[in-house]
Parts: structure tokens; C-alpha cells; sequence
């Protein structure tokens, strides 16, 4: 089985699982192209699994690292500005959405995307128009 035939596996309707196919019936609406790379297993010994992040990166599998470098070639290849309804959402806002999206997932609620793009543009809006006011004081008091 191949990577996508694996998504395409795991996004899937499956009977008795209603909120949970509302949530992979909205991630294929709102994610058109959808890609996968399967990575294998980072390290062999077990009980280093549990501290992955404290390795080195060459104590890593080479088909580890291979995985994640083809990972980052194909997003920074295929990345284009991420927008809705005709505006630029950054980085910072992208990742909130997605956390409100995974919250919504592991809760097995569903994620409305007009509501957290506005709170997103909100919080967005507040963060610059702080550091504006703070840049004014700091250059004009």
C-alpha cells in the first residue's frame, strides 16, 4: 500500500463513527491536494523513542532523515501564501488554525472554519496593533 493509498485509507468514512467522519469528511472538503510521506521509525532502540527529540541528527535511521528531507523539499517547493476569502494568512495564524483544528479532531468536535479564521484574524489584529502602539511610544515619548 502506498502513502496516499494509506490517507486516502484513513480519510475514509467508517460506519458508527459519525463525528469522527464529519472531521475527515471536512479535512478532504477544505485540503484539495493532499499529499503523505511515510516515515519509518526514527530510532530502533525503544526506550530512545521516548526522548527522540534529544538525539542527534545523524544518530537518526537514514531513512528517517531521507523522509524528512523529502518532506521539507516538497513543502517548500509546493508552499504557496495561504489565504481565505482573498486575505494573506501568516505563519503564526496558520498554526492557531491548525491547533484549533487538531483540538477539534481529538475532541471529536467539529471545526468551523469562519469562526476560527475570525478569531485568528482578531488575535491577529491585536498582536500588530499592540506592537504598533508600542513602537509609536517607544519612537514619539
Amino acid at each position: 500500500m502506498s502513502s496516499n493509498d494509506y490517507l486516502r485509507k484513513v480519510l475514509a468514512p467508517v460506519q458508527g463513527e459519525q463525528s469522527k467522519n464529519t472531521v475527515r469528511q471536512k479535512i478532504s472538503q477544505y485540503f484539495l491536494r493532499k499529499d503523505c510521506i511515510a516515515l519509518v521509525r526514527p530510532l530502533g532502540e525503544e526506550g530512545l523513542l521516548a526522548h527522540v527529540e534529544s538525539q542527534q541528527w545523524n544518530s537518526l535511521r537514514p531513512q528517517f532523515r531521507e523522509g524528512v528531507l523529502q518532506f521539507e523539499r516538497k513543502v517548500m517547493e509546493e508552499i504557496e501564501p495561504k489565504k481565505f476569502q482573498g486575505k494573506v494568512v501568516n505563519s503564526t495564524m496558520f498554526l492557531q488554525m491548525a491547533e484549533q483544528l487538531v483540538r477539534a479532531v481529538n475532541q471529536e468536535g467539529s471545526f468551523q472554519v469562519q469562526t476560527s479564521l475570525q478569531y485568528v484574524l482578531e488575535a491577529e489584529h491585536s498582536r500588530v496593533k499592540e506592537t504598533l502602539s508600542r513602537q509609536f511610544d517607544n519612537n514619539y515619548q
